[in-house]
Order: structure tokens, then C-alpha cells, then sequence
């Protein structure tokens, strides 16, 4: 199996607000998230534990289908019995002792220590050059911590060396600030998309899974935050794109451990999260794992799968204009509560204003609201954590608006 490499992982640093999870349109079905030791893996509604058998297929779904096959076309397990395969993890408690961590390579963009990293932590690649991710969950407190390009210094304090390391909370939605990296090159967190052969002994697995990608584009899909490219081909995949296997696809010759794994890629998909090697799906190291079995999975094409939509592509982090817009024009926002207010400039001639959201740029499905004659409106229902896009007109008489629309512009929720 190839070890991935990444590229260009430097982007500029960004403190701002959060940004989360998928944004959907129908009715989404969560399972009970996973578990890992004692703690569940992020709530239901996180993106990875959502259904996204129903999603539509993006219109440009051929074309990034088409420029990961150019690369390989069958589905590869990046994970089996030997140890140099798959991302290892560990379990510890409180008792574990915190120590210093110093990052080599994106520190800005690291979530700063110490870390409850054990000396003996297990480190991929088993020696192997490699990513040599470092993945450890405090089951007392249900934190992950992550490092990418991780080594032991053996020193008194027990410290560890990492290119860049990140904390995720398994009680939160919260991903990590616009633009910023994490211990994969997308911004996400490793384990929740890792196979787990507990999960496929139990019957299920109920996440989606991580997949790499030869060449990605200049760009991210929540809930990634951060790509690893220069190229801005519109038909390479954006790191955060989701793909799952089509339901037309038959899995009734598919057995054993293969056959569970190929159905959660039906029902929750993959995301691409790094660059590597085309179609590599990622797991956990584990002696246990069938290799036999998993060659099964070795003969999905790729032109099985198809791409999904969770969200806006981002191809930078948003800016907040300085000074508001001549015409009647949303500022753009970022929030942590799921009621978000928004804001605008005046018309001089408008006596009241509509506001109108929706989860997608063409605003279909779109909710609309009299906002009166204030500058600002609190949305009065909760909004699922996400990326939207909002627009204001102005109305003159109490009955009679402007016929068209201010521009759209975004907006992130990201309650905790």
C-alpha cells in the first residue's frame, strides 16, 4: 500500500468563528453516533454521522468522479492486519499525564498543549516513513487530540515533536477556524472517519468514512476548513467533498467484513480529507482485520460512486467588509447561537425590509420574513448548524417591495 503524501498545507491564519457541518435539504435520518471507549463520537447531527443516502448528486459529480479515476479507478483498503497499515489510536483516562507538545510546522494553526500523549504512543506507519499521525481519546473528558508528523523525544518531560496537532471535543459540533489546518490536511478530525473492525463485528458501521485523493482543488466544503492545493481546476475534488456509493450498486455477492464497510459508503459516504494515493480508504490499525476478505472491496470501481451536495464550496475564508455597501446588502456574519441576528445598511426610501434565508445559493426552498422597519432581525427558530446564504430587500409601502433582491451572501452558524 502507498503511504499518502500532502502538499501545500500552508494557508494564511485565520481567528475567526468556527464553521461546521453539512448543510442538507430534505429530511436527514441520524443513527446513534458511534462510540469510542465510553464516549460517543460527536453528536448525531454531526456531518460525520449523518445519512446521506438522499442528498441530490452534484451537477459536477461526473466531472470530479472522473478526475479521481484519472489517477486509480478501484477502491483501495489503506488498512488490513500488518502493522505498518491503517492509523492506530489509543484510549487513555485522566490518569495519563499531560505533556508538552512542539509543533514544527503549522504552529499557528495547532491547538497549543500539553497533550495526554503517552510515551509508547502508538505512531503510524510503525517505524514507516509516512504521516506518522499520532491519535489518542481521554475518555474521562471525550477529547480527541491528533498530531500529524509525530516522534518522541524520549527528554525528561516526555515531550513529542509534531508538524501540527489539533483538539476536537466529542460533545461539540465545533470544527476549526476557516482556513485552518488540523493533523489532516483538510481540517478534520482523523478518527471519526476511520473503519474500526469493532464497528464491522458489531454490524454497522454508522459514519462516514476518510478517503485521500491524487490531486485536489484549491478549495473546501464544510466541515473541512482548509485545503492542501494550489490548483483551481473546478473539476478536481475540493478537500470536505462527499461521495458515497450508488444505491444502484449491488452488494449481494459482497461479504463479510467487506460488505458492512461497503454499505456505510451507501448510506453515509466518504470524505475527501488529504492527498494520497486515489481512492484510498482509511482505517484502524487493527491485527485482527481480514485481508482476505478485504480484497473484496479492491474491485469497486470508482465510477460507482457519485458526489453529493453538503454545501457552498469555499475557496478562502470570508471576509467581513470594513464599511457597508451603497445598496441594501446583508454584512456578513459568523455564529454561535442557532438564532443568529442579522444586520444591514438603510434604504432611505424603504419603510420596512424582507430577509430570506435558505441552504442553497439559488434559494431554493427559501424562508422569508417581514423584519419591519429595523436595521436587524433576530431569526426566530433555530437554525442546524451550517453554511446558508441570506439576501434583504427594501419595501417602500407596507405592501410593496422591490422586485428583485440585494445580492445573496453567506453566513455560518456554529452553535455549540
Amino acid at each position: 500500500m502507498l503511504k499518502k503524501r500532502r502538499t501545500l498545507r500552508k494557508i494564511t491564519v485565520l481567528g475567526m468563528v468556527l464553521a461546521l457541518t453539512l448543510v442538507v435539504s430534505g429530511q436527514v435520518v441520524n443513527a446513534a453516533p458511534p462510540v469510542a471507549g465510553s464516549c460517543s463520537v460527536f453528536p448525531a447531527n454531526n456531518a460525520w454521522n449523518m445519512d446521506v443516502s438522499g442528498l441530490p448528486v452534484l451537477a459536477n459529480s461526473p466531472s470530479y468522479i472522473a478526475s479521481i479515476n484519472s489517477n486509480k479507478q478501484f477502491l483501495h483498503p489503506d488498512f488490513g492486519s500488518p502493522s505498518i497499515y491503517g492509523i492506530p489510536y489509543q484510549v487513555v483516562n485522566n490518569s495519563q499525564a499531560l505533556v508538552p507538545i512542539h509543533f514544527t510546522e503549522s504552529p499557528l494553526e495547532s491547538d497549543p498543549g500539553p497533550y495526554p500523549i503517552p510515551p509508547n504512543a502508538k505512531v503510524e506507519g510503525d517505524g514507516d516513513p509516512g504521516d506518522q499521525h499520532v491519535l489518542v481519546i481521554n475518555s474521562d473528558t471525550c477529547k480527541l487530540y491528533e498530531l500529524y508528523a509525530a516522534s518522541y523525544n524520549n527528554d525528561d518531560a516526555h515531550s513529542w515533536d509534531a508538524g501540527s496537532g489539533a483538539i476536537f471535543d466529542f460533545n461539540s459540533n465545533g470544527l476549526r477556524p476557516l482556513g485552518w489546518t488540523s493533523a489532516d490536511a483538510a481540517g478534520l478530525p482523523i478518527f471519526p472517519g476511520l473503519a474500526r473492525l469493532d464497528e464491522v463485528q458489531s454490524g454497522a458501521i454508522t459514519h462516514a468514512l476518510r478517503f485521500t485523493v491524487q490531486k485536489s482543488q484549491a478549495a473546501y466544503i464544510l466541515p473541512a476548513t482548509h485545503f492542501a492545493s494550489s490548483n483551481t481546476d473546478p473539476n478536481l475534488p475540493p478537500m470536505g467533498l462527499r461521495v458515497r456509493l450508488k444505491s444502484s450498486f449491488d452488494l449481494s455477492t459482497y461479504t463479510g467484513e467487506s460488505k458492512i464497510i461497503l454499505q456505510a459508503l451507501k448510506t453515509y459516504g466518504m470524505i475527501v480529507a488529504d492527498n494520497g494515493s486515489s481512492w484510498y480508504i482509511s482505517g484502524a490499525t487493527n491485527p485482527n482485520w481480514d485481508d482476505d476478505d478485504l480484497e473484496q472491496i479492491k474491485g469497486v470501481p470508482g465510477s460507482a460512486f457519485e458526489a453529493v451536495y453538503t454545501g457552498g464550496t469555499l475557496t478562502t475564508y470570508l471576509d467581513i467588509p470594513a464599511t457597508p455597501p451603497a445598496s441594501a446588502m446583508p454584512l456578513r456574519n459568523y455564529f454561535t447561537t442557532p438564532t443568529p441576528t442579522f444586520t444591514w445598511n438603510r434604504i432611505t426610501s424603504a419603510v420596512r425590509y424582507d430577509i430570506q434565508v435558505a441552504n442553497n445559493s439559488a434559494f431554493n426552498g427559501a424562508v422569508t420574513y417581514d423584519a419591519g422597519n429595523k436595521l436587524f432581525f433576530t431569526w426566530p427558530l433555530p437554525w442546524i448548524n451550517g453554511l446558508y446564504f441570506w439576501r434583504v430587500r427594501g419595501c417602500t409601502t407596507a405592501v410593496s417591495c422591490a422586485p428583485t433582491w440585494s445580492p445573496a451572501d453567506m453566513f455560518v452558524v456554529n452553535a455549540p
